[in-house]
């Protein structure tokens, strides 16, 4: 099987993080962002009716 990883850049800004953050904080401060938390769930919900990856 053969797997292709395609990277987009989510403009997400990691100096509202502290200096030292912990992971939940990383993943509380991406997951805040209502319009990129969107457009994941929208790209995943095509990807399983396609029966792709669901984050390819």
């Amino acid at each position: 099987m053969r797997r292709v990883l395609i990277a987009r850049d989510s403009g997400f800004d990691p100096a509202v993080l502290p200096r030292e953050a912990a992971i939940q904080e990383v993943l509380g401060a991406v997951a805040a962002e209502a319009d990129r938390t969107r457009r994941i769930a929208e790209k995943s919900s095509r990807n399983s009716r396609r029966a792709a990856a669901p984050l390819s």
